[in-house]
């Protein structure tokens, strides 16, 4: 009986298999009688498309253009500044960290697009292209030059954190004595060296996000603050009464103003105000404050 069941069990498989669909024949469609064929078709052979900037449009913002000279494709021999030569460590001692930075990205900007035509004439064995490496050599060299002032800024500081208070206090008497005694024809060289000193010694940078607050930071705030407060009441005796400055939110007013006249005078008309609502900040809340102060700059200047 077992048997005969598997039987039936083996044919009911066969009888319920699905059947594959018979195939259908490609049905045959005859061609147009007016209809050619490819082969008795006369092919035509254009001419190659010259690349050349003609054939397409670039926006004068586009981010490529970095790379071409005024958008030039390559400049020729007489276009280069062959005559230039490369800053020396002296002139970029007494520029600030902005110029400095400014100047960087100018010569990574040129030493890009003497790259690129550099490569196009090595491309080209017929033009040699010794005149814009002897260009691109040039600009290698001011931008070394740029990361050694930058070391010896950062250096400068490192060592100035290891300084006696004696030390500190003669190096800072000396230059306030500078500071005070300076010329009017001195004034541009006499920021740029408070700019110098206030990193070395207080280590505030120039670039105010840069900065982290901290008690040297708040220290450095008040000596510049003072410094300036100084400087300008020489000519303006009644505002010597404000001297000095000990207040960190009145430092903070003095610190941020430019070196001229008008923000000078803005800037302590505004410290007479300060005083005069009794608005002061208390000296255990000194770093944080001066921390709420800075942020808000950071996100003005955004």
């Amino acid at each position: 009986m077992f048997q005969n069941s598997k039987r039936l069990l083996h044919t009911s498989r066969v009888c319920l298999a699905r059947k594959q669909a018979p195939k259908k024949k490609a049905k045959f469609v005859p061609r147009d009688k007016t209809s050619k064929s490819t082969a008795e078709v006369p092919l035509r052979i254009t001419p190659p498309i010259t690349p050349t900037v003609k054939n397409f449009e670039v926006s004068d913002d586009h981010p490529l253009w970095q790379f071409f000279h005024e958008q030039s494709y390559l400049r020729q021999f007489d276009e280069l500044d062959k005559n230039s030569r490369s800053w020396t460590i002296p002139e970029l001692r007494r520029k600030n960290f902005n110029d400095l930075h400014s100047l960087w990205y100018t010569c990574l900007k040129e030493r890009n697009i003497l790259a690129r035509e550099q490569h196009l004439l090595n491309v080209d064995s017929e033009r040699a292209a010794q005149p814009y490496g002897d260009l691109a050599e040039k600009v290698r060299e001011t931008m070394w030059r740029i990361r050694h002032v930058l070391s010896e800024r950062h250096h400068a500081h490192e060592r100035s954190q290891e300084l006696l208070p004696e030390q500190k206090e003669q190096i800072l008497n000396e230059f306030k004595e500078n500071f005070l005694t300076a010329t009017k024809d001195e004034e541009v060289e006499l920021q740029q060296t408070l700019s110098r000193l206030q990193y070395a010694i207080f280590g505030i940078s120039e670039i105010i996000a840069d900065n982290i607050v901290d008690k040297h930071f708040v220290e450095g705030l008040k000596f510049i603050a003072n410094l300036k407060l100084e400087r300008y009441a020489k000519d303006h005796p009644d505002f010597q009464e404000l001297t000095p400055i000990t207040d960190a939110g009145e430092a903070f007013v003095l610190f941020h103003s430019e070196p001229t006249t008008k923000s000078i005078t803005e800037s302590i008309e505004s410290v007479k105000n300060l005083r005069s609502n009794n608005i002061r900040v208390d000296k255990l809340y000194e770093i944080e404050s001066v921390t709420e102060f800075v942020n808000k700059l950071v996100d003005e200047s955004q």
